[in-house]
């Protein structure tokens, strides 16, 4: 008989629980839990109802994002976004009334295609070919 998602993390909860490691971080205890179960990350989120009152209180701007944040914002932080770089993106999002993720879509898109940060301007500098020579 297979054990369906919710026994996995109870079990894996009552193991990490004998074994005196819990309460823990939120952010600690899904990477134990994706370990223990071999779920992934999203699906750990899911089931947080579960294991939300073996984390400490959230102590962090990250652990108090993941508490609010939708599946989209999670996969974002879960990129290791900076909580800071998060909040601004979504301010210049609503400034230009767009979301956030399409305003990274587009600032990739600039990125790719911006001459002043392309690799091969950096490349076929002149300077870089031809060493000055001290004239004497």
């Amino acid at each position: 008989m297979t054990e369906n998602t919710q026994d996995r993390i109870k079990i894996a909860l009552r193991e990490l629980e004998a074994d005196g490691r819990l309460p823990m971080n939120a952010g600690q205890l899904v990477e134990e839990l994706m370990k223990v179960t071999n779920l992934a990350r999203s699906t750990v989120y899911r089931y947080q109802r579960q294991w939300r009152r073996y984390a400490r209180p959230p102590r962090t701007s990250l652990d108090e994002d993941l508490t609010t944040a939708n599946p989209q914002q999670r996969f974002l932080i879960s990129i290791r976004m900076p909580a800071d770089l998060l909040r601004w993106l979504k301010a210049e999002g609503e400034a230009r009334n767009m979301g956030y993720q399409s305003l990274i879509v587009a600032l990739l898109y600039w990125n790719k295609d911006n001459p002043l940060l392309m690799e091969n301007l950096w490349e076929s500098d002149e300077e870089d070919e031809f060493p000055l020579v001290e004239s004497s």
